[in-house]
């Protein structure tokens, strides 16, 4: 599992960034914590000055990662409140995709990436799919 993460968090603002899509951060695994107890993580945050992508990252996604993902995500700027007027969109990304995942994801209104051939990573969805903004 850390193979999937360290291999998409070292590359992510370089893969963004070659579809014109700037981020002044990248964090990895960031934490929000209540009196010393972890209450989530987020694996990869890109950010820049109106847009947070957050985006789970795992080696085979599963539905029941997709629920627990959103919860998280729906989460978010309550935890981290100097982002409460940006955007936040919500990715997944594998290196092993089932079709009934990859669908069940689109369905909640995801991004999906997966790792390719020639790019590190390439996004499933169509060219014509808006993801959901939190």
């Amino acid at each position: 599992w850390w193979v999937a993460e360290d291999t998409f968090y070292r590359t992510s603002k370089w893969e963004f960034e070659k579809r014109w899509i700037h981020f002044d951060d990248v964090k990895r695994n960031l934490r929000y914590k209540e009196n010393g107890i972890k209450k989530a993580e987020y694996d990869v945050v890109l950010i820049n000055s109106n847009t947070v992508w957050l985006i789970e990252v795992k080696t085979k996604i599963k539905n029941n990662h997709v629920e627990e993902f959103l919860k998280s995500v729906s989460k978010f700027k309550s935890y981290f409140p100097k982002y409460k007027n940006c955007k936040l969109i919500a990715w997944v990304w594998a290196l092993d995709f089932n079709k009934e995942v990859e669908k069940f994801a689109q369905k909640k209104w995801l991004y999906v990436l997966t790792q390719s051939s020639d790019w590190l990573s390439e996004i499933i969805n169509k060219k014509d799919f808006v993801a959901r903004e939190f």
